[in-house]
Parts: structure tokens; sequence; C-alpha cells
């Protein structure tokens, strides 16, 4: 039993501008988001804890995530943030993302909202991203998110 056995489905936040403008003022860009299921990741909940000045324990909740470069699975390329495109067949890590822990065949739209996938799925919002891709033992990128 290898250690990376999790997988989880990214989904990749962007700013779509409508194209069906004719004249006028500019239509605003709107949120829009891609996903991506990647198999052979690992990831964990932590639980922090720490004192306040009122003396009062405030614990706090985050997960992180780690995608192993040689081991995951994917049926899209990483591309780095500023690369991405969506409809391209390829994702990346950038803050705001949304992880869903497991596979998840939902897809965020209008009527479909993140506060309903957060209802119905263990989800987080991706914090800090740490890329030690370039390394040669254990390649990979670290995630944090609450």
């Amino acid at each position: 039993m290898g250690l990376f056995q999790d997988s989880i489905t990214v989904m990749n936040r962007y700013t779509k501008t409508p194209t069906n403008w004719s004249g006028g003022l500019p239509p605003s860009p709107s949120v829009a988001w891609e996903k991506v299921t990647i198999h052979k990741v690992m990831w964990k909940d932590k639980v922090h804890t720490a004192q306040v000045t009122d003396g009062k324990p405030f614990i706090g909740k985050s997960v992180s995530v780690t995608i192993p470069l040689g081991e995951m699975e994917t049926d899209k390329k990483y591309v780095k943030p500023n690369e991405f495109v969506a409809d391209t067949n390829v994702w990346t890590l950038q803050l705001g993302d949304i992880i869903v822990f497991g596979e998840c065949d939902k897809e965020i739209t209008s009527t479909y909202t993140t506060d309903k996938l957060r209802s119905e799925y263990k989800t987080a919002e991706i914090k800090a991203i740490s890329d030690s891709t370039d390394q040669d033992t254990l390649p990979k990128w670290s995630i944090e998110g609450v």
C-alpha cells in the first residue's frame, strides 16, 4: 500500500468575460470554475490551538494536501497560474481555488453554487501553495487550505 492513496477534485477559479456584447457599456466579467480530478495524492486534517489574550483557547482547523509530481494521476496537464486558460485541457493551483476531497461530478454554475458544493462535500479553499516540483527528492506541491 503506497503513501498516496487519496483523490481530490480541484475547482480552478477564473474570470470569464462575456463574448456576446453588442455595444453600449461592456458587460462585467464573471467568476467561472473549471475542475480536474487528481488521484494518488495525500491529504490530512489539522487542528491548531492557540491561547488568546483573554485566556480562552482558539481552535482552528485546516487541511494539508500533498500532490507528488511523479505519482499523481490526472487527465489534464499542469500549467502555472499565469498560463492557465479555461477549456484547454490544463489545470493549475492558485489561491482561492477550491479543493473537494474525493471525486466530485458536480460543476459550479449559477445554479449549483460554491455554497451548495460546500454543503454537500468536504472542501477547503486554497490559502497557501508551496511548489517543490524542481527538487530531486519527492518533487511535489504542498497545499494548505481552510
